[in-house]
């Protein structure tokens, strides 16, 4: 008798369950079906950075990518993005100011950004270069804040993100799903690419389509702070 009253208590409050499921959805279906899936894939990537920093402090040697050939890549007129997984502005704000302070002859102004619920999007001036761009990314993992980088251009579009494996390497994928690296190790100066290397072990959660597709909801029809 117990056993049979169990599984009746637990049927009925299953069914309970769903109906309220029901009725919530019914109240709000365009959220589920469209803004509900993006918020899932939101959380799991917020949860893998922070994964991923406590696997990069662990790391003592580092690793090197060999390039299969070299994609260009014309960064001064892209758009330039860091997605930051941390809605502490001020600690965001000074995090960059420390890492472009750490680099001689680097200067950083009018960046601006857009502060939702679970993430900072920060945007980037024109003028910023590829080097310190990719530096910041590395730097702000240092700090402790998880981000991800998203480049928009006319000839390319790409999203890039600290390694976990190795300490001095950014790892990414194009639009077309191309993988890459960029090592901090290189020169930049004159000539600006990703190393491209279909063997390089990307984070699906970190993929071009989900985060370029977080970037674009969330700055559409947006207005920027400074």
């Amino acid at each position: 008798m117990e056993i049979q009253t169990l599984a009746i208590l637990f049927s009925t409050l299953f069914l309970a369950l769903f109906l309220v499921l029901i009725y919530v959805i019914a109240r709000n279906p365009k959220y589920f079906l469209f803004q509900f899936p993006l918020d899932v894939l939101k959380i799991l990537v917020k949860w893998r950075s922070s994964e991923d920093i406590k696997a990069w402090n662990e790391k003592d040697d580092d690793i090197e990518y060999k390039a299969k050939r070299k994609k260009k890549v014309y960064f001064q007129s892209a758009d330039k993005y860091i997605l930051a997984f941390s809605t502490e502005e001020q600690k965001v704000k000074q995090s960059i100011a420390n890492g472009v302070a750490s680099l001689e002859e680097s200067a950083l102004s009018n960046e601006t950004y857009i502060k939702s619920d679970y993430a900072l999007i920060v945007k980037l001036p024109k003028q910023t270069d590829f080097y310190l761009f990719h530096y910041l990314l590395q730097w702000l993992d240092n700090e402790g804040v998880c981000n991800t980088g998203f480049v928009s251009g006319k000839s390319t579009e790409y999203v890039v993100y600290q390694d976990k494996s190795s300490l001095n390497n950014l790892i990414g994928e194009t639009e077309s799903g191309a993988r890459f690296s960029v090592s901090l190790y290189e020169d930049y100066i004159e000539s600006q690419y990703l190393m491209l290397d279909r063997n390089i072990k990307l984070d699906k959660l970190k993929g071009f389509r989900v985060i370029s597709e977080i970037i674009k909801s969330t700055t559409a029809n947006k207005t920027y702070s400074a």
